[in-house]
């Protein structure tokens, strides 16, 4: 029998944002489109500075009140704080409620059909107590689900999986060239697309306004990005998050995050398209660095 792993991501919180105005108040903030959301399509979204640059992302599922906003615990205070700032007039309501319900991932087929969720990312459904979809990024990272604390041992109890930790979650993540909010510091100094949001189905183009959208169309259309943010394995002791990466003794990027033997380092592409073609070493600290393009990015020549 097939054993699925659950991962109780205990790294995450929920905002609700409720309100007759919710829906047009998000519309004109997050990156993604809000007209999207409903209660079989989940979305994940950015909130980026007025310069273009990366300040918080996260899922947004319909509740039966408005939207819930999975998003990473240790950012849950200034977004609210930030949401609160831009709401002015609007009738809305921002309550964090991390205390009423849990956020779950499951990876795995047999999750699918036990929730009955298509391989579709985004899709979303109501079970039992829960909130489920399909990870709106890549299918590769499986199923979330979003549920009251007061019912997560039962719900878990019922479908028979097994626990799984979290560090083995984030090091999946990474693997896939995923970017993880949990230690922003790095991310706080990118763009969306250096870190793969657009095809990581974070951004909508034809939404129309949200704070930092004239830079991240124009970066889009000019073909202005210079750097991505790509997985890595060390051949040695991870290197940490802001280290230097050269190649040979020129820099070549940045170490953005680093988990159980693997991690994140934001490149040139240039750097990246040698590695590729030619097998350029790569070093930070004193940690050989082996490079991979995750099968999802789009052409960066």
């Amino acid at each position: 029998m097939n054993k699925v792993y659950y991962t109780s991501l205990t790294d995450r919180g929920i905002l609700s944002v409720s309100g007759i105005d919710s829906l047009t108040f998000l519309q004109g903030i997050v990156t993604n489109d809000m007209a999207k959301v409903s209660t079989d399509q989940a979305i994940y979204a950015a909130i980026l500075t007025p310069q273009g640059k990366y300040l918080s992302d996260f899922f947004i599922v319909k509740s039966s009140s408005g939207f819930l906003v999975d998003c990473p615990a240790n950012q849950i205070n200034d977004l609210k704080k930030r949401l609160s700032t831009y709401r002015l007039r609007a009738k809305v309501e921002i309550e964090d409620q991390s205390e009423i319900y849990n956020v779950i991932s499951f990876i795995d087929e047999k999750a699918h059909s036990d929730t009955g969720l298509p391989e579709i990312p985004g899709k979303a459904a109501p079970f039992n107590e829960a909130i489920v979809f399909v990870d709106p990024r890549l299918i590769e990272l499986g199923i979330r689900a979003i549920l009251p604390r007061n019912s997560t041992h039962e719900f878990i109890k019922n479908l028979g999986y097994i626990s799984e930790n979290i560090a083995v979650y984030i090091a999946a993540q990474f693997s896939l060239g995923v970017p993880d909010g949990g230690d922003d510091k790095m991310l706080k100094q990118a763009f969306p697309l250096e870190m793969g949001f657009n095809e990581l189905n974070c951004i909508s183009f034809d939404k129309g306004c949200y704070i930092g959208q004239e830079v991240t169309t124009r970066m889009k259309i000019r073909k202005l990005v210079k750097k991505r943010l790509v997985p890595m394995v060390f051949s040695g002791p991870p290197p940490k998050p802001g280290s230097t990466i050269r190649k040979q003794d020129v820099k070549a990027g940045q170490i953005f995050a680093a988990s159980d033997g693997v991690g994140l380092a934001m490149l040139k592409l240039e750097v990246l398209d040698q590695i590729l073609s030619e097998g350029v070493q790569l070093v930070a600290e004193e940690t050989t660095l082996n490079v991979r393009k995750p099968s999802w990015f789009e052409n960066t020549n």
